[in-house]
C-alpha cells in the first residue's frame, strides 16, 4: 500500500509539474501574431474560424501550406509579395494550424478538401488557380477530382500520396500503436507529449535534417516562427498535427491524379529528402499531361530555398495555360 501511495503521489507531482510546463509555453505562444503579411481575416467555417490574408488584385491565387509541426502560412513569406503583383493572392492557415482555430475533431484528408472547396466558393467565389505543397498538394488532388470546375489550375510543390503503400501504411500504424501506448488519451501527457515533439531543438533539428538543403538557409526566426505556431491554440494546439503523424491525413492519388486533365505543373526540390526526388519521375510517368520541374539546389521547400527561380517558373506556367485559356475562349 504505502508503494502505491508512494506511486501515485510521484504521479501526481509529474502531472502537476507537467501541466505548469504547459501552460508557461501557452502563455507564451498566445503572444505570436506573425506580422509577414497584410490585414488578417478570418472564415466562419462550421468547424472553425479560419484564417487567410489576401494581398493584390487580379485573378485569384490560393496558397495552401504543408501539414506538420508549425505549419503555417508563414512557409510562403517569401512569394506572397511577387505573386500579388500578378494576382490577388489568397493565403489560408488550415483547420488546426497557425491563426486559424484548433478544435478537439477527428482531423481527415476529407475535411481539409472540404475546406478548401468551401473557402473557394463562399471567400474567393471564383475558379482559382491553386498552389499547395507536401501532403497539401494531395488535398489538392482530390479537390480537383471532386471539384474540377472550382479549380483553373495547379501548381504542387513535393506532392505526397504516391508513397502511400503497404509498407508506409504499416509504418503508421506501429506508430499510432505507440502513441495509443504513451497514454496520449490522457490530456496532460498528451499535451506534454505533442510539446517534446515540436519543442524548439527538434523543430530546429527536423528543419535541418528534412526540409532545408543549404543550412544557411535555416534562420533562428524561422525556428523561432514555426516554434510559436506549433504551440498557439491551448490545449489541443497538436491534434491536427498528431492525426498527419498516426497517418490520419494520408490521402492515396494515384487515380485521381492519373486521370487529372487539368493543367498542372509539379515542382520538386532535387535534394527532397522525405518524398525523394524519384517521386518526381512517377508523378510525371503517371499523368504525361502535367509539367515538371526539379530545383538543382533546394530541399522540401523550393519556393524558400530558390524562392527568385520559383516565381519566374510558376508565373510564366500560370500566364501561359491563361493566355490559352483566352485563347480558347
Amino acid at each position: 500500500m504505502r508503494t502505491i501511495m508512494k506511486t501515485l503521489a510521484l504521479t501526481g507531482m509529474a502531472a502537476f509539474t507537467l501541466n505548469k510546463i504547459n501552460q508557461q509555453i501557452e502563455r507564451r505562444s498566445k503572444e505570436w501574431n506573425p506580422t509577414h503579411f497584410d490585414e488578417l481575416y478570418f472564415y466562419p467555417w462550421h468547424a472553425g474560424h479560419i484564417a487567410y490574408h489576401v494581398k493584390g488584385k487580379g485573378k485569384p491565387l490560393l496558397l495552401v501550406h504543408g501539414v506538420g509541426a508549425g505549419s503555417s502560412s508563414y512557409e510562403w513569406r517569401k512569394n506572397i509579395d511577387e505573386l500579388s503583383n500578378h494576382y490577388q493572392v489568397y493565403s489560408i492557415d488550415l483547420l488546426g494550424f497557425g491563426l486559424s482555430d484548433k478544435p478537439k475533431i477527428s482531423y481527415s484528408a476529407q475535411i481539409y478538401v472540404d475546406l478548401l472547396t468551401d473557402f473557394i466558393r463562399d471567400v474567393i467565389k471564383r475558379p482559382t488557380s491553386i498552389l499547395a505543397s507536401g501532403i497539401s498538394a494531395g488535398f489538392v488532388i482530390q479537390l480537383a477530382a471532386q471539384d474540377a470546375s472550382s479549380l483553373e489550375q495547379m501548381i504542387l510543390i513535393c506532392p505526397s500520396g504516391l508513397e502511400l503503400e503497404e509498407e508506409h501504411q504499416q509504418q503508421n500504424e506501429m506508430y499510432a500503436a505507440f502513441l495509443k501506448n504513451l497514454a496520449l488519451q490522457v490530456p496532460i501527457l498528451n499535451q506534454s507529449l505533442y510539446y517534446l515533439i515540436s519543442s524548439k531543438i527538434n523543430i530546429r533539428q527536423f528543419l535541418k535534417e528534412f526540409i532545408y538543403h543549404h543550412q544557411e538557409n535555416l534562420t533562428e526566426d524561422i525556428v523561432e516562427q514555426y516554434y510559436l505556431a506549433a504551440h498557439r491554440g491551448g490545449n489541443y494546439a497538436g491534434e491536427a498535427t498528431q492525426a498527419f503523424l498516426r497517418g490520419k491525413l494520408d490521402v492515396p492519388i494515384q487515380s485521381e491524379w492519373s486521370e487529372l486533365t487539368m493543367p498542372t505543373l509539379v515542382l520538386w526540390g532535387r535534394h527532397a529528402k522525405l518524398l525523394p526526388v524519384h517521386y518526381a519521375n512517377r508523378f510525371k510517368h503517371l499523368n504525361p499531361r502535367s509539367e515538371l520541374h526539379i530545383f538543382e539546389n533546394s530541399g522540401l521547400l523550393p519556393h524558400d530555398e530558390e524562392a527568385y527561380q520559383f516565381h519566374s517558373i510558376c508565373l510564366s506556367f500560370l500566364q501561359k495555360n491563361s493566355d490559352q485559356s483566352l485563347y480558347l475562349q
